[in-house]
């Protein structure tokens, strides 16, 4: 287990986030949970994380008072530089890329664009926030729910400047490619 930054919060961390506590050090990001009747929906989207991206996975413990995930640091493209460097169509193959692995039975949720980081040496995506899982009964279920987080949140529509028509046509062929 790497060393607590929470000890040493006062003096040199960062808050990242709002809805939970999330601090950065040189190397890692650190996700703090609190609320306990989240932990299990949240460690299984860690595992998620794990066997998708063990590169970027770090570690995971709970204490009495809190559970933690830890991932890699990303020296990632600013969100406002992304539309200009990453296609919108490659967004979606990286979001898609979680139906390759686990199928249609589960993925992680929150596909929003601020989850998804891309590293500015490559432009490697890494997806982020795994603390909440969406599981499905069919296919058409697992469909429905890409769709609407990839096509019908304001948020892609910003980022890229696209229509919803445009984001749902990206979108429906690069979930055709995948059947």
């Amino acid at each position: 287990m790497l060393d607590n930054p929470l000890r040493k919060f006062e003096c040199d961390g960062t808050i990242l986030g709002f809805s939970k506590l999330i601090i950065s050090d040189e190397n890692y990001v650190y996700k703090y949970l609190f609320n306990k009747s989240n932990w299990p929906n949240a460690e299984a989207g860690v595992e998620l994380l794990k066997e998708f991206d063990p590169d970027f996975y770090v570690d995971m413990y709970r204490t009495d008072n809190y559970l933690c995930y830890i991932t890699n640091k990303i020296d990632f493209i600013e969100s406002h530089k992304v539309r200009t460097l990453i296609p919108y169509k490659d967004t979606v193959c990286a979001h898609l890329a979680l139906y390759k692995q686990f199928g249609s039975f589960v993925t992680k949720r929150d596909l929003c664009p601020s989850n998804i980081l891309f590293r500015k040496s490559d432009h490697r995506p890494f997806l982020i926030d795994w603390d909440q899982i969406e599981y499905f009964k069919t296919n058409e279920e697992c469909y429905k729910f890409y769709r609407v987080e990839l096509c019908c949140n304001y948020f892609w529509h910003q980022r890229y400047r696209y229509t919803q028509e445009q984001c749902e046509e990206a979108f429906d062929m690069e979930w055709e490619k995948l059947q």
